[in-house]
């Protein structure tokens, strides 16, 4: 698989094919991945990131390690450097929140309101099956 997303590094058939690959389950973010592709180093990443001090790199593995959970501001900035979205970078958080927010709203979809509302169930009931109400 690596030689194979070597050669055609970058490419957008490359991305797709290794996120279909790995889709049963993600890691919990692609952030070395991502690095690796555009050949930076932590240090460097670290510097776009706006980290300060001699420490920026190791603030860097921190994250690609999900040692530490990086601010919504640095998962922002890590989608304006990789040009990837937040919730591909962080495939499995991302899977692990939807799973619950899913959950969450299969149980809201239950509760009997006074006045009955189609839009909230139609956004509930695609909660519920994973999808968000822009996704659906």
């Amino acid at each position: 698989m690596i030689s194979f997303c070597r050669l055609l590094c970058g490419s957008e058939l490359a991305w797709s094919s290794l996120a279909s690959f790995m889709s049963s389950s993600p890691l919990h973010n692609y952030l070395r991945t991502n690095r690796k592709r555009l050949a930076l180093s932590q240090e460097e990443v670290g510097f776009l990131l706006g980290f300060q001090g001699e420490s920026k790199g190791i603030k860097v593995c921190r994250n690609e390690k999900f040692v530490r959970e990086p601010s919504l501001h640095t998962a922002l900035a890590y989608e304006a450097i990789y040009g990837r979205p937040v919730r591909e970078l962080f495939a499995g958080a991302y899977q692990k929140i939807e799973e619950g927010v899913a959950a969450r709203a299969r149980i809201l979809s239950f509760r009997k309101d006074r006045k009955p509302n189609q839009k909230k169930q139609k956004v509930l009931a695609a909660l519920a099956r994973g999808h968000s109400e822009g996704n659906s």
